[in-house]
């Protein structure tokens, strides 16, 4: 599973809680939420698309927030043995209309495998 591995990574890097879930209720500060939209798999090598989406109490802070994870995520196949490549598929501005809660959202391809 490609989520405990960027829990564990993104958690590190940006010194957040970073979940796989958004916790109820109103966003207080910067959160980091990590969402896997799509995956597959060849020969024992696994590729997954991932949604990472930075909350905070404003939009240019979550703008500012997104611009850290991505910061972080270039690094990470450098960093982490499981991850042999990560690249940006997109970003955006994604402000939940429904919660009027602030957030961008970084898509991101990877090639990963699990340690047995």
């Amino acid at each position: 599973m490609i989520e405990p591995i960027l829990i564990k990574f993104l958690s590190a890097k940006l010194g957040l809680t970073v979940t796989a879930e958004k916790q109820t209720g109103e966003v207080t500060g910067p959160a980091v939420v990590i969402d896997k939209t799509g995956s597959s798999e060849s020969n024992h090598i696994s590729m997954a698309t991932v949604a990472i989406q930075s909350y905070d109490v404003s939009k240019l802070k979550a703008s500012m927030l997104n611009d850290r994870v991505k910061a972080a995520m270039r690094t990470i196949a450098e960093e982490v043995t499981e991850v042999t490549s990560c690249s940006l598929n997109s970003d955006y501005s994604y402000m939940n209309t429904v919660t009027k809660e602030y957030r961008y959202q970084a898509v991101y391809d990877l090639v990963y495998y699990e340690e047995e």
